[in-house]
């Protein structure tokens, strides 16, 4: 997968997109007369507008709204938010590879969808992950001796089966790894690439895949305005290249519940959603299929100060580390059950707790998000989410000056990681 890109050098390729400018056009002849200006004159004493307030008219974006008045944030949205395309693109993913789990072990097999496309909350290019259920084969287990032999041998199956419509990307098959995967990628009939996770197992550690998920999703249902929130930190994270929690970073999910926790802090989501929620709600069966996307109003889109807000509130978790109070045992963090700081259960290694809230409904046991987490990207983490938070909670020239291009550089991020799949040496199965 591409390498993930950094704030030092998206700002620079985005300062050099906006420094250049089209070379100008030869003057007109004398005897002719001179051609209308290309840009409306200013009245004398005026300031010229922002960039921001300069849409064009009549553009609109993938929700169908107009672009002409947006903000910053909101025109960062636009270009965030999945279309039409991606969605049918990602349909027409699960079908292939439905196809390819039949073909290759019968008609009792069957995949389920979990993450970010579940949730609502995917961006323009994320991955859509599956897990396939392969009779006879176990899904993962808690327990770190457990052989994965099966589930590589069923994901060995599946890329020999692949069809010419697929491309396998990498593979991590090793035997220490709790949840042995292939990462793959479709091209759809509309030539749309999407990127797949297949996993073997939809249950694991004795709860269904994607139970977490579907609550995530019925909380932003409910609450409109933190899915424009949620996606905006998503992809700072992922321009930062914190989201990986295969090199010990928070994975997606930890982001999205760490933006929900503070909106329940706050108010903006019910406290009361998550304990009255029926659990069976939680569960699907074969029959599901990926839910219809969630549309977020471009007008409901964050201030630069809520944004700084929630930045500040994630690095004040390094009290946990530093503080005496939290020092000694297990490590501590938060649950969106009890809406409050908690103690984990010590079961790993991890410096932060974060709740699993689908996992502490359905079985009553409390297991941890974080548990890729490693201290150094932890500590990395926070020092990052404290420098954004100062600077955009900044006042004058920082808030300004730094937080469009900030902004401007997801843009410039996200377009570069899209060509950069046309780029890569392609690999087939046949190289593992």
């Amino acid at each position: 997968s591409p390498r993930p890109f950094h704030a030092a050098s998206v700002f620079r390729m985005a300062k050099r997109t906006v420094a250049r400018r089209p070379a100008a056009a030869p003057s007109a002849p004398r005897d002719e007369a001179p051609a209308a200006p290309l840009r409306k004159q200013q009245p004398k004493g005026s300031k010229p507008p922002r960039r921001s307030q300069r849409r064009r008219s009549g553009a609109t974006s993938a929700g169908g709204e107009q672009e002409e008045a947006l903000s910053p944030l909101a025109h960062a949205l636009a270009q965030l938010a999945p279309d039409a395309e991606f969605d049918a693109a990602a349909r027409e993913a699960l079908e292939a590879i439905s196809a390819v789990a039949q073909r290759t072990f019968g008609g009792e097999a069957w995949v389920l969808p979990f993450g970010s496309v579940v949730q609502g909350v995917h961006l323009q290019h994320s991955d859509l992950d599956l897990c396939v259920h392969v009779p006879g084969v176990a899904g993962p287990h808690p327990s770190r001796h457990f052989d994965n032999g099966q589930q590589v041998a069923a994901l060995r199956k599946i890329m020999y089966n692949l069809t010419h419509d697929f491309e396998v990307v990498e593979t991590r098959l090793f035997r220490t790894i709790k949840v042995p995967i292939i990462l793959l990628r479709y091209g759809s009939r509309s030539g749309r690439v999407i990127e797949l996770d297949i996993s073997i197992g939809i249950q694991c550690d004795g709860v269904q895949k994607g139970s977490v998920d579907r609550l995530v999703r019925r909380l932003l249902a409910g609450a409109p305005a933190a899915l424009p929130l949620v996606r905006l930190v998503k992809q700072w994270a992922k321009v930062e290249g914190l989201t990986e929690a295969f090199a010990g970073f928070l994975n997606s999910l930890g982001w999205t519940l760490l933006v929900l926790y503070w909106l329940i802090q706050r108010g903006d989501v019910r406290a009361d959603a998550i304990c009255g929620l029926d659990v069976d709600v939680l569960r699907v069966d074969r029959s599901h299929s990926l839910p219809a996307p969630l549309r977020g109003s471009l007008s409901q889109a964050p201030s630069v100060a809520v944004l700084a807000d929630f930045f500040l509130s994630v690095a004040s978790y390094e009290t946990f580390l530093d503080d005496d109070e939290y020092s000694g045992g297990a490590a501590w963090g938060v649950s969106l059950v009890d809406c409050e700081s908690m103690q984990g259960p010590g079961t790993d290694t991890a410096p932060f707790f974060l709740e699993d809230p689908g996992v502490r409904l359905i079985s009553g046991r409390v297991q941890n998000v974080a548990r890729a987490l490693r201290h150094r990207e932890w500590r990395t983490i926070l020092k990052k989410c404290r420098a954004t938070g100062r600077m955009l909670g900044g006042e004058g020239w920082a808030a300004r000056e730094l937080g469009e291009p900030i902004l401007y550089s997801i843009q410039v991020a996200q377009r570069a990681t899209a060509r950069l799949w046309y780029f890569e040496p392609q690999c087939s199965y046949g190289s593992y």
